[in-house]
């Protein structure tokens, strides 16, 4: 179901000490998925302990931007129509890049509806969106997500799988990709639990939170 690395001692109230500091809650990720809502909702119904904090967490990687530094504006130039057309693409960039961070807390505040939903009190429940550089593969991502969880003090880090098969897994290998929970396992000074999803497994607490 997951991987639970080496940690420290327990300490009073089911948080751990690890690095001299006290870690307690789980932080569920989430990118808009099912198979990642999944990952949530068995974390707040099979894992979460009242009184604890519960964050929920999407990392949005804006798009790179088109730069045209070095081409000037000549007026009378052709160039001076590629500039225009790059300028507008540039804009058009900006403002879905905008559109998706406007999106991504909008999905946050769903996920805290449906974690309410299936049990989790308002007050356990803390949400961020996650910024990386433009274009971050699952290195920088996964390096915002560790800085998150080591600033809030998080002991398990909750993801979903979305089923690679072995042979798909190695291939992706070879050419240096992989999925993320790969990554967060192998590098989290962290508990991480990859949870498996069906679409089977949605609940009724969900379906009624996302109607």
């Amino acid at each position: 179901l997951g991987a639970w690395p080496a940690a420290g001692p327990r300490a009073a109230g089911g948080s751990r000490e690890w690095g001299g500091g006290r870690r307690k809650g789980e932080l569920a990720l989430l990118d808009g998925s099912r198979c990642a809502q999944s990952a949530m909702e068995w974390c707040a119904l099979r894992l979460h302990q009242p009184g604890t904090p519960m964050h929920l967490a999407m990392v949005h990687v804006p798009t790179s931007p088109v730069v045209a530094s070095g081409m000037g504006h000549p007026p009378h130039s052709a160039l001076s129509g590629v500039y225009a057309g790059v300028e507008q693409v540039s804009e058009s960039i900006k403002r879905d890049n905008e559109k998706a961070w406007e999106e991504a807390h909008q999905y946050i505040k769903h996920a805290q509806k449906i974690a309410e939903d299936v049990g989790v009190p308002p007050k356990d429940i803390k949400t961020a969106v996650l910024k990386t550089q433009p274009g971050a593969g699952h290195p920088l991502i996964g390096q915002a997500i560790e800085d998150y969880a080591r600033e809030q003090g998080v002991e398990n880090v909750i993801c979903g799988s979305r089923g690679m098969g072995a042979m798909q897994r190695t291939a992706m290998a070879i050419v240096g990709l992989g999925s993320l929970s790969t990554f967060l396992v192998n590098n989290l000074d962290a508990n991480v639990c990859v949870v498996k999803h069906t679409e089977a497994e949605a609940s009724p607490a969900a379906s009624k939170a996302a109607s």
